[in-house]
């Protein structure tokens, strides 16, 4: 802005010119707005919340070819290093659940759906790894139902012709059936014992009961077996699963899970030709195949809250011998050994390691290639053009301000003005022409100050005068001044 429309302001205001001061102020407006419009747009992360697009599943439940005794040992191998190492679980799967894994099917994460609905917005970026998109899937979950085993009997003995190893045989009886004959633990013939507990699979050879028999059932057992005294804990269980509708929220960049929810309104459906014990036998297998690596796992010491290497004394009776599932369950739920001789304690401990195995054992091997689109939505971040509340306002107003300015400078034009603009060089020279008087008060001046004392004695006016019908401007100066 320049000094000179603030001076000639407040010269205007004292000698009342109103059309000089409206011409003036209404510059300034027109600056203002100027100004202001530079912070009129902004660029601004915006979270854009459960936009519709559409998803596609990679997967769906299916048993076909599973056999239960060929399962590897992945499955216990991935809880471990889930609850030991803090690692992710794979596509498809938590702790909990098993599921389709779905992803979106537009590579720019519905980039075309999500210009459309954003394009009255400006949208100028699309979503990336950050987006959330979420969709309704079938879901997997195992579960147990366990009763308390009565041990009906028990016998140890050799389980090698050298008598290297002692083995304890157990039967046990719940109100379904009165015999449940297995073989559990075993010991080294030089050792004491001590506690011990372990997974494993018993089939009901009851004839009295027509309806459990060859039942096969999942057995948690609990012991310690030593040379002066056995005492026996065990769980006799049947697997348990159902597929059911639940809400999963993936992270789009790597697809892990943010969320997952099953839906309490869906109804529970099974996988045809798939049975719940099924899962009992290939957990078996799986630990089996895995125990190797797992007995190298650390376990949570409860007196003091540490990770601690298992070490076994031979010859101290309270030594503790826990198996590779209750290594790993022992990670997300610190025991001691001397614990799981109590039933309920034995359960609590037992289940939701048994979930997370049976989850990825479900995902590894009942979970089939299948392609399906679906509904679905997802949530990000996006960078996008807004306009300031504020400078838009600060617009209104002023444009607003100068529309009267721009009224009332009609109303007090002036009737006698310049007919061109003095502004410039050829101008203002057209002007001083038709000016002799002002000419003369100029001549000689070499500067500001120069021009300011040869005039500041001075009155001046403008007139149109017609000359053989030509209209001339000119600048008078006012003898009586």
């Amino acid at each position: 802005v320049s000094d000179w429309n603030v001076v000639i302001l407040f010269r205007a205001l004292k000698q009342s010119a109103w059309a000089v001061v409206l011409a003036i102020l209404g510059t300034l407006l027109i600056k203002l707005i100027t100004v202001v419009s530079t912070g009129l747009f902004m660029l601004q992360n915006v979270y854009m919340k459960d936009v519709p697009t559409t998803l596609m599943t990679q997967a769906s439940f299916d048993a076909a070819g599973f056999d239960g005794s060929k399962v590897d040992g992945t499955a216990a191998m991935v809880v471990a290093g889930a609850w030991w190492l803090n690692l992710p679980y794979p596509l498809g799967s938590t702790d909990r659940y098993a599921f389709q894994p779905f992803t979106t099917s537009d590579k720019k994460l519905g980039g075309t759906q999500l210009l459309r609905y954003y394009l009255d917005k400006r949208l100028t970026t699309f979503p990336g790894a950050d987006a959330v998109i979420s969709g309704t899937v079938d879901m997997f979950s195992a579960d147990l139902e366990c009763d308390v085993g009565t041990v009906a009997n028990w016998t140890s003995g050799c389980s090698t012709q050298m008598c290297e190893y002692d083995e304890l045989n157990i039967t046990l009886s719940t109100p379904s059936c009165s015999k449940y004959p297995f073989t559990s633990f075993q010991r080294s013939s030089s050792s004491v014992g001590g506690y011990y507990a372990d997974v494993f699979t018993a089939t009901c050879t009851d004839t009295d009961t027509a309806d459990s028999l060859n039942d096969t059932r999942l057995i948690f057992a609990a012991a310690h077996w030593s040379e002066n005294s056995t005492k026996i804990q065990a769980l006799v269980c049947s697997p348990t699963y159902t597929i059911s509708q639940g809400a999963v929220s993936l992270l789009y960049g790597n697809q892990s899970v943010a969320s997952i929810q099953s839906s309490n309104n869906s109804s529970n459906s099974t996988i045809p030709g798939f049975e719940g014990i099924e899962l009992g036998t290939g957990l078996v297998s799986s630990l089996s195949l895995a125990e190797n690596t797992l007995d190298t796992l650390n376990y949570v010491d409860t007196t003091t809250h540490s990770l601690t290497t298992y070490q076994y004394n031979l010859s101290n009776p309270n030594s503790t011998y826990p198996s590779a599932f209750y290594l790993v369950a022992n990670l997300t739920s610190p025991h001691a050994m001397t614990d799981l001789l109590d039933a309920s304690i034995l359960e609590k401990v037992s289940r939701p390691t048994f979930n997370a195995m049976a989850a990825q054992i479900a995902r590894q091997y009942l979970l089939s290639s299948a392609d399906g689109n679906f509904a679905g939505t997802y949530s990000a971040h996006t960078q996008r053009v807004v306009v300031r509340e504020l400078s838009v306002r600060i617009m209104e107003a002023t444009l607003a301000v100068l529309v009267i300015l721009t009224a009332a400078l009609w109303v007090c034009r002036p009737t006698r003005c310049t007919s061109r603009d003095p502004g410039t060089i050829a101008g203002l020279a057209s002007i001083l022409s038709r000016s002799p008087k002002v000419s003369e008060r100029l001549i000689g001046c070499k500067n500001a100050q120069d021009l300011a004392t040869n005039l500041v004695d001075g009155r001046f006016y403008t007139r149109v005068t017609d000359n053989d019908g030509w209209r001339t401007f000119g600048i008078e100066e006012d003898q009586k001044a």
